[in-house]
């Protein structure tokens, strides 16, 4: 049976898409109306820890993923 684990605020207004990037254990979150991204780590126990910083993105709606879309983590 599935449950819900936690509720985590998304970090801006009009949350519109996300991308869940397993291998990196990572969450994608687009606040449309916040013109925002924001990022959270996901745990091993499935639950999100929400991540220093947010990403400036006016007229986000959708969140690119796969080889070409380098990760704005990245160091």
């Amino acid at each position: 049976m599935t449950h819900l684990l936690q509720l985590v605020p998304s970090g801006g207004a009009s949350p519109r898409a996300l991308a869940l990037l397993e291998s990196e254990r990572l969450l994608v979150l687009v606040n449309e109306d916040a013109m925002n991204v924001t990022f959270f780590a996901l745990k091993s126990d499935g639950t999100l820890t929400p991540l220093d910083g947010v990403l400036r993105a006016a007229g986000a709606a959708s969140v690119p993923v796969g080889p070409a879309a380098a990760s704005p983590l990245a160091g």
